[in-house]
């Protein structure tokens, strides 16, 4: 007969078994410019002035794609010779965003581009004169990124490693062959020919070329056999699939700097009506739990932080029509309750959260239909700003690896604010430009917010924030604050207002409430 005492120990055990596991959180990468958890968007070329009145988001991203040999790839956009990347890292740093960008190349490399998926790879990360060229073109892409000095995020391949990991054996990189040392390239001499060897050439050529740049693998659901976001995968299931992507990543014997992860390529409301699921792809509770248990276990095993990329811009509002489609993912991490939910997320390591559509007639919260409002309804920006608005969450653990920079101190300087709007007048539906200077006693680590009020307003209806700004002591830093006027804007008079906050962009360290007045007409 078992006693009281020892049936009570027993039950204990087995209740704390049951428990879901809470994986250790891994370190910050060295270099990462925030120590909250921080929102992206995709956003096109030219674009960070209007995603910057849209919401104050800390991240940008844009693809890199077209193919490696066709002529027609990222290289040739802007003026070519791959001056797009230097343009838009230089937009997104002069609206206070941090640029990534995600390569997509080797998937639209010829000979594969024209192939099915799986064999299109399997074909062009064979062949030597192919991957020649996709070397090629990332070293291009980092010469280009280590130019600006500016940090950088580069999310390397999404959909090469899961396909790489599914062709392994026992989860072992150096079973894929894959053309790396036998391409060629001085940079890659005495590398493997191995999934592993391609790996190992990318740190190779960012650290040769980019220490700017910090390197994000994509980490596929899929990779393991069993996709873990479209099936009801018990705990232990989902602990084992992600010991397997785990095991592929360490044995890659490369260092990168940060896991990449998706949600899912398109809204709910796409997969219902265009794919024809019944509704099958709508996440509930405990879809999203085993996702991050998924996240939080792998970036434990290979210390790594996550950024999940991609998220769908759906929302409940939507009517499911080409452009609108729902989905419940932006109400359900920035929505009511959004705090605890994304608490599960920052638990698992997550560190930013990027959203965009994956299709052309996916759900944006830009205006890809030109009628002047948001597609979404406006329903991701006013999320957003209440996000940060409220105070963006802490990071935990945010104190990352030693970086390679210079320690900047972030004590509070003394302050000198000045800024002028450029024109006296300005149009609704016109952009204003403000220029802003600001002079700090000594060396100081900053975000400078330029604010925008409409005439009786309280609060700032534009802002444009500069995150992570290095003021150096006695020397004026300029800046050109731009605001789009709503084409619904109040007439009259409108103020500019200046603040200098920590790098957090939580303490108050210099305040200009003057910083000028424009007439809206």
């Amino acid at each position: 007969m078992v006693r009281f005492p020892a049936l009570l120990l027993l039950l204990c055990l087995l209740a704390l078994g049951a428990a879901p596991a809470r994986a250790a959180q891994a370190p910050v990468p060295g270099g990462w410019p925030y120590a909250t958890l921080q929102l992206g968007m995709r956003d096109a070329e030219g674009g960070a002035g209007a995603l910057r009145d849209l919401a104050p988001l800390g991240l940008r991203y844009h693809y890199l794609s077209g193919g490696a040999n066709t002529g027609s790839g990222w290289t040739s956009w802007t003026k070519g010779d791959g001056s797009f990347v230097p343009a838009f890292i230089a937009d997104s740093v002069d609206h206070g965003m941090t640029p990534v960008f995600s390569l997509y190349q080797l998937r639209e490399t010829r000979p594969g581009r024209d192939m099915e998926e799986v064999a299109g790879f399997r074909a062009n990360w064979g062949s030597t004169t192919t991957m020649r060229s996709w070397f090629t073109d990332l070293r291009l892409a980092l010469q280009r990124m280590g130019s600006t000095g500016a940090r950088t995020v580069l999310h390397v391949e999404p959909d090469l490693w899961g396909y790489l990991q599914r062709d392994a054996r026992d989860d072992d990189p150096t079973t894929v062959t894959v053309a790396v040392g036998r391409t060629g390239l001085a940079e890659l001499r005495g590398l493997p020919d191995t999934a592993a060897g391609l790996a190992q050439a990318v740190v190779r050529l960012r650290d040769r070329y980019a220490r700017n740049v910090l390197l994000g693998y994509h980490l596929s659901v899929w990779g393991s056999g069993d996709d873990v976001t479209a099936s009801d995968s018990s705990d232990p299931r989902v602990d084992e699939l992600a010991a397997k992507s785990s095991t592929f990543l360490r044995r890659l014997g490369a260092r990168w700097d940060l896991l990449f992860a998706e949600f899912a390529d398109r809204d709910n409301g796409y997969r219902r009506v265009r794919d024809g699921d019944g509704g099958a792809s709508v996440w509930t509770d405990a879809d999203f739990r085993r996702h991050a248990r998924f996240i939080g276990h792998v970036g434990a095993a290979t210390g790594l932080r996550t950024v999940l990329w991609q998220t769908p811009l759906g929302n409940s509002t939507l009517d499911d029509t080409p452009g609108r489609y729902r989905d419940n993912r932006v109400e359900w991490l920035l929505g009511p309750g959004g705090g605890e939910r994304r608490r599960q997320y920052l638990d698992a390591g997550v560190l930013a959260i990027l959203f965009g559509k994956a299709f052309s007639d996916a759900t944006c919260a830009c205006d890809d239909d030109g009628d002047g409002r948001p597609d979404d309804g406006g329903v991701f920006a006013r999320l957003a700003r209440g996000y940060v608005q409220r105070g963006a969450t802490p990071l935990p653990g945010a104190t990352g690896r030693p970086s390679a920079a210079t320690p900047v101190r972030t004590s509070r300087p003394r302050l000198r604010i000045r800024s002028a709007p450029r024109v006296r007048t300005v149009r609704r539906g016109r952009t204003l430009k403000v220029d802003v200077r600001v002079t700090a006693s000594s060396t100081a680590l900053t975000t400078v917010v330029a604010q925008l009020y409409q005439p009786g307003g309280r609060t700032p209806l534009r802002q444009h924030a500069f995150r992570a700004q290095r003021l150096r002591g006695r020397i004026a830093r300029r800046y050109v604050a731009t605001f789009r006027i709503p084409r619904t804007a109040r007439t009259g008079t409108w103020r500019v207002k200046v603040g200098v906050f920590d790098p957090d962009w939580q303490t108050l360290w210099g305040w200009q409430p003057e910083g000028g007045r424009v007439t809206v007409r």
